[in-house]
């Protein structure tokens, strides 16, 4: 397996040479090619993040910017990867070597891997990277039942710890008050279930139209489950211009699914 502060892991996407420059410019940093708005997020990011480790560890700017570059090189942010090692991951999973740096480049990926292979990970450390601080809503993630949204929700805390973003989760079988509360202090981060989701967002709790990224996770589950008019309905409330993944145990063949009308040229 490849280390997640490994440079090679990140250039073996499909097998093709891939490099991050990363590039200063009058004490901002970007990624050239990169949308403007991330790399906005990812230069705020990169300057409170050397003022921290000045502060907190003594590092000069040029010692802090080489760490950051580090954590750059492999596409995520710093924070993101100091998470992700505390929980004693070291090594990439197949499905995250080849669905991160996809998804940390914005574009719409279809997923399948088996449970217990890291693939919850696979796009949420990247969502985390993308989105940079706490805002306004702009992921959301949909699981087909509440204990997976549970799951999910889980990862998403853990792995967000420090960088200020807010996941809240979303679903049946329990009262509105907490959930309704938890919305009223904000969400960067939706993960939901989708006949409790469709229950905010008819009373207008829940508006997503500053979602731009949307995650269908076990899809299979999802149709197996009855939940593609539920499904459909969220999805037209979405901008048009997002980014969507689908991740499943298996990709569903059949050409009515989500996949055809949902997914911008699917990698």
């Amino acid at each position: 397996g490849n280390g997640f502060h490994s440079k090679e892991w990140w250039e073996k996407g499909e097998g093709k040479a891939m490099t991050v420059p990363l590039v200063e410019d009058k004490a901002n940093y970007y990624i050239p090619g990169m949308d403007p708005d991330l790399n906005k997020a990812l230069s705020n990011a990169i300057k409170e993040t050397v003022k921290f480790l000045g502060t907190k560890y003594g590092l000069s700017p040029t010692d802090a910017y080489s760490l950051c570059s580090t954590a750059i090189d492999f596409g995520l942010a710093e924070a993101v990867v100091r998470n992700v090692e505390a929980k004693g991951y070291l090594n990439a999973t197949p499905i995250q070597e080849q669905a991160m740096p996809l998804v940390l480049q914005g574009k719409d990926v279809m997923g399948s891997a088996q449970t217990g292979t890291g693939k919850t990970a696979a796009f949420a450390l990247p969502l985390l990277t993308m989105l940079g601080g706490h805002g306004s809503l702009r992921c959301l993630v949909l699981e087909p039942t509440r204990e997976l949204a549970q799951q999910v929700h889980q990862s998403f805390v853990a792995y967000g710890s420090d960088t200020g973003l807010r996941t809240v989760i979303i679903h049946g079988g329990v009262g509105y008050g907490n959930q309704r509360e938890e919305l009223e202090k904000g969400a960067d981060i939706i993960v939901a279930t989708p006949g409790r989701l469709l229950d905010y967002m008819e009373d207008g709790t829940i508006k997503l139209g500053g979602a731009k990224h949307l995650v269908l996770d076990e899809v299979d589950r999802m149709l197996d489950m009855g939940f593609l008019p539920d499904v459909s309905k969220i999805i037209r409330q979405c901008p048009k211009d997002r980014q969507t993944l689908f991740f499943s145990a298996t990709l569903p063949p059949d050409p009515g699914t989500p996949t055809t009308w949902t997914l911008t040229d699917p990698t």
